[in-house]
Formats: structure tokens, sequence, C-alpha cells
């Protein structure tokens, strides 16, 4: 009985000892297995603020998330187990908006007797090119956000005779735009104007329709203030006015645009037609 009694009082201590070690060997949170580092590279994205990196392992006959990583760079160092990967890359716009995720990339970690201790593989993305800022309902939805940073040259044919602007757009949804702006008017068509200039800052509520192929067109409605100055033969003087305006115009391929403007202030009506140029963001 006493044998027994012992026996089991043993094996009771195996039991405990066994499973205490375990617990002291293996941390708490720390894989077992060994991780091989690798440098994820690809290109494209130009447009990109930055880049979320996704890579999922093939367990199961499933692929599932094994990390996410967010670079500003072309490419990204992880530290990976033996197995079966994927990844894609998804590029985010300067107004932090996703845009169309790369293709799912295949690869595969295994131990290279060839690579030394400290070599890093490098998993390139050779076949798949980032799209150049595309957000993921592009192809119909991407277009309508107008986005512009330009200028432009124009007339009023009359007064202001050249008119120089500065211009911007914001896109806060689809096909709705907020403009901002500032004219600088030279030169009168007038006999008794020795010299003019003047300063129209504005802002705009407006609409953009895009073409297929890039560009569209667009319409707004807003005011400013115009601050003008007049030197005559007998004096100067100066003409300050809130105007309302409203102006239409089309943007081609992105880059030009050309606008047509009345504005008013309901006693003077006047005009302006302009092309400009304008770099068009995402």
């Amino acid at each position: 009985m006493i044998k027994l009694q012992w026996l089991i009082s043993a094996f009771l201590f195996l039991v405990s000892f066994t499973s205490l070690y375990a617990q002291i060997g293996v941390p708490a949170g720390e894989s077992q297995e060994q991780l091989f580092r690798r440098r994820i590279v690809w290109r494209g994205g130009e447009y990109a603020l930055r880049f979320s990196l996704e890579v999922e392992r093939l367990q199961g006959g499933n692929y599932q998330i094994y990390l996410q990583e967010y670079t500003t760079s072309l490419y990204a160092e992880v530290s990976l187990p033996e197995g079966d990967f994927r990844f894609r890359v998804i590029p985010y716009d300067i107004l932090g908006r996703p845009a169309e995720a790369s293709l799912w990339f295949p690869f595969v970690v295994r131990i290279s007797l060839s690579a030394g201790a400290d070599e890093i593989e490098i998993i390139g993305m050779d076949d798949h090119v980032l799209a150049q800022g595309r957000s993921r309902n592009d192809e119909t939805g991407r277009a309508a956000f107008f986005n512009t940073l330009g200028f432009s040259v124009g007339s009023s044919f009359s007064e202001p005779l050249v008119i120089v602007s500065m211009y911007g757009t914001f896109s806060p949804i689809q096909n709705v735009f907020i403009g901002l702006g500032y004219d600088i008017g030279f030169l009168s068509t007038y006999t008794d104007v020795e010299s003019y200039y003047s300063f129209y800052p504005f802002a705009h509520l407006g609409v953009f329709m895009p073409f297929n192929a890039g560009g569209g067109f667009f319409a707004g409605i807003g005011g400013g203030y115009v601050i003008g100055h007049y030197v005559f033969p007998f004096g100067t003087s100066n003409k300050n006015s809130f105007m309302f305006d409203f102006s239409v115009g089309v943007n081609l391929i992105n880059a030009i645009t050309i606008s047509y403007s009345i504005r008013t202030n309901f006693n003077l009506t006047n005009s302006k037609f302009a092309i400009g140029y304008v770099w068009r963001f995402r």
C-alpha cells in the first residue's frame, strides 16, 4: 500500500514538473517557429502618400491575415516563418483615401542553404504595378473628385483687359467641389483711364461631371470682393464692391482648363474668359 502511494506521488510530481518546465521553456506569446527576414518591394503609386502592406499566410487550405504594416517607402522588411504566403499593397493618396489595391502576389518562404544568416531575400512585385492613385471606385467614381491647383490667364475684353488668376478646388464628395481663387487685373480699354489694377478674391460652390477619358465639365456659383484702383489725368479713384458670379468651363486631359464667368453687383456686369493649367490630384 505504501509503495502504491509512493508511485502515485512520484507520478503526480513528474507530471507537475513537466508542465512547469513547459511553461518556463516557452514564454507566453512567443512562437517556436524560426523566422526569416524578407524585403518586399513594389513600384508605381507615384501619387501615394503612404502604403499599406498586407501579408496573408496559407493555413488549412485558406489564407489568413498574418501582418499589416504601413510605410512611406516602396519596400518593407518583414520576418516570416516557413510557409506559403501572399501579399498585396494598397496606396493612400494625400487626402488619406485608400486607392485601388494591387493584385495578390504569392510567394514561399523556405530555408535557403546558400543564403547567409544575415542575408535578406528580396521579393519583388515585378509583374504587378500599382495603379497611379486610382481609388477603389475609380472607373466611375474617382474621376468625379475635382481636386486641383492651378493658374490661368484671361481677359474681360474691357476692364481689366488682362487677368491673371490663381485657383484651387477641393471635392468633399463626388461631383461637388469648393473653389477658392484670386484674380489680379491690369489695364483698361477706356481712353480716359491712364492706368488700372484690381484684386478680386472669390469663392465658388460647384459641380463637376467627368469625361470617361479624363477631365470633364464644371460649373460654379459664388462671389467675391473686387478692389479696383484708377488713375485719371485729373486724379485717382477707387472702386470697391461685392460681386456675385457664375462660371462654367471644361477641364481637358486633367490639365487644361477653359472657363467663362459672368460677374455682377446688379449695377455693373462684366465677364471673364480664361485659359489655364491645373495640377489635378486624387
